[in-house]
């Protein structure tokens, strides 16, 4: 992982959240199947689109790739389980609304739950200490690599394991917005903020989760949005 990293990192140099998610796909997509299973297990993939990664043959792997870009795209975008699904399986293949081992929804929720939350995220944690053991050896973590790059590398574990790549979204979704759908309901009733540390947001998704009474009562949402976040109110009155 350490030469495709490198490898990548001299090609070019990742900015944003997305690029690093780039690089994340490219270095695992670089590895020889057998060095792969060792980072990523195929398991949590298995019966979906993505499984064509572990394939021997170049091009069933390309796609295999491609249909994992396109999944980690949506999933950071927070879209539903439904859409992921969608990507995930042929066409068609998302259909049904079986819920045995073999159809699409566990099918989906082991892609999300085994494979994103914890396979990915895991391999975008050992991209992250890659980079932090570099530079702790006083080794340039790569040329070009800003301050700005390295934070955004460091969100990425978290935004794959929690499916949200937006930071305020992400920090009210930790701070008690559950599920992801409410925190990107609740995201669009409040002032995001702009350029704060990792513990200053923290601080903003706390004081906007003690609002959400006020915000719920005075918000003027569709009404399945609106349903959706007094369930959130309720189950906070009940916790």
């Amino acid at each position: 992982m350490d030469r495709a990293l490198n490898e990548r990192l001299s090609q070019y140099m990742p900015d944003t959240l997305d690029d690093w998610v780039q690089v994340l796909v490219d270095v695992l997509s670089d590895m020889p199947v057998d060095q792969l299973t060792r980072v990523v297990r195929s398991q949590p993939f298995a019966s979906t689109r993505v499984a064509d990664a572990w394939a021997d043959d170049p091009e069933t792997r390309a796609a295999g790739w491609n249909a994992l870009r396109l999944i980690l795209h949506a999933w950071l975008s927070g879209d539903p389980v439904a859409d992921i699904s969608v990507l995930a399986h042929e066409a068609g293949g998302a259909d049904g609304p079986g819920r045995g081992a073999r159809d699409p929804l566990p099918r989906t929720l082991r892609l999300i739950q085994n494979g994103l939350e914890f396979e990915l995220a895991g391999a975008a944690g050992a991209i992250v200490a890659l980079v932090e053991q570099r530079a702790s050896q006083g080794a340039s973590a790569s040329p070009g690599l800003t301050p700005a790059s390295i934070l955004e590398l460091a969100r990425l574990p978290l935004a794959i394991r929690f499916g949200l790549g937006d930071p305020a979204i992400l920090a009210l979704n930790r701070a008690g917005a559950r599920p992801r759908a409410a925190a990107r309901i609740l995201a669009r009733l409040v002032d995001t903020p702009a350029d704060m540390t990792e513990g200053e947001i923290g601080t903003w998704a706390r004081g906007v989760m003690a609002r959400l009474r006020e915000l719920v009562r005075e918000a003027d949402l569709p009404s399945d949005d609106q349903e959706l976040l007094q369930a959130l109110l309720a189950a906070r009155r009940a916790a």
